[in-house]
């Protein structure tokens, strides 16, 4: 199994054509039609100049007005998602009304909450200066391109946060059934450097621990609702889920590192991958087990075609509903000469 994965790099490399020229056959460029119905929302319809990123009005002044759109000027209503704490509420915008509606609501996103918004208590994990490179849907798949400006600062939650706002500002249209993300034009499947796996297409529904309200109009709501004791496949994931720690946290080629995971399903058969932060490339490394208590050990030598770099342990269940990463650092071999890197 070690060594990269030939199947998920072609799957990588397939994916990748959703943001080529060369793929356009059968591609929708964006969202089409806004739903027929949005759901009531915590925050009026804003027709004020944005707030700063970070949902905070500036202290002292009037931000100008955005310019509106003239009398003349079709509009559509849609929605973005903010949020208020940890919470993903709907609020929504007047965009113009034309046949790319998801781009303009990923644009509505992007320029954060409005002044009154934010006096409200609604902000934005998204930050500022983050740019849309493009949207493209391919068979309910919407892939939207961001500047790397979207994966700065932050930990994890921040992280899944944003990831959040526009996933689930996407999903509202009945045209996408899960998204992708790319950075700067590339597709990845491993988020920033808290190692948040993107490795397939997300859904609101991703992100259930974080909603407030329905994911589409007519859903219920996926938060505020108990689950049994374990958590069966129907709830959404604790926000202190399933957890990896890697010791030592920096090795080099044919040293050994110990994996633990703890907190998923007992008897479950968990799959360890290492993942560079920096390209495509996948190491298979093994599949353990977890005991009565959710909880997993197993020791690995670090393959000698490792590239030193910086690299993400991911722990996923075999059904891929649980999953955890924890990041490693793969140093230079001192028992290679320079040339002979990495695989002596």
């Amino acid at each position: 199994m070690m060594g990269v994965t030939r199947a998920r790099a072609l799957a990588l490399v397939g994916a990748a054509c959703l943001l080529g020229p060369a793929c356009s056959s059968g591609r929708v460029d964006d969202a089409g039609p806004s739903p027929s119905q949005v759901s009531t929302t915590t925050a009026p319809p804003s027709t004020d100049a944005p707030a700063p990123a970070g949902g905070t009005a500036p202290a002292g002044g009037t931000a100008p007005a955005s310019p509106g759109p003239s009398a003349t000027s079709a509009t559509s209503e849609t929605t973005i998602y903010l949020l208020k704490g940890e919470t993903l509420v709907k609020a929504s915008r007047r965009v113009p009304k034309v046949a790319t509606i998801g781009r303009e609501a990923v644009e509505a996103l992007l320029a954060g909450p409005s002044r009154t918004e934010a006096r409200a208590g609604l902000g934005t994990a998204i930050p500022e200066g983050t740019r849309l490179g493009g949207l493209v849907i391919d068979r309910g798949t919407a892939t939207v391109d961001l500047s790397r400006t979207f994966e700065s600062g932050g930990g994890t939650l921040g992280m899944t946060l944003r990831l959040a706002q526009v996933t689930c500002t996407l999903d509202q249209f009945d045209s996408v059934t899960g998204v992708r993300f790319a950075l700067a034009g590339k597709l990845i499947s491993v988020f920033s450097g808290e190692g948040i796996v993107l490795d397939r297409p997300v859904t609101c529904s991703s992100y259930g621990e974080h909603l407030g309200v329905s994911a589409k109009p007519g859903e219920p709501a996926l938060s505020a609702r108990s689950c049994p004791n374990p958590p069966d496949e129907s709830c959404p994931r604790p926000a202190n889920g399933p957890q990896l720690t890697a010791s030592p946290t920096a090795a080099e080629p044919g040293q050994e590192i110990e994996v633990s995971v703890s907190r998923f399903r007992p008897g479950t058969a968990v799959v360890v991958d290492l993942r560079s932060q920096h390209s495509n490339d996948i190491f298979d490394l093994f599949v353990l087990g977890t005991d009565d208590a959710g909880v997993g050990r197993q020791r690995f030598l670090v393959p000698g075609q490792v590239p030193p770099g910086d690299y993400v342990l991911i722990a996923t269940s075999e059904d891929r509903k649980e999953t955890a990463s924890a990041r490693v650092v793969i140093r230079r071999s001192s028992a290679c000469a320079p040339d002979q890197q990495p695989t002596c």
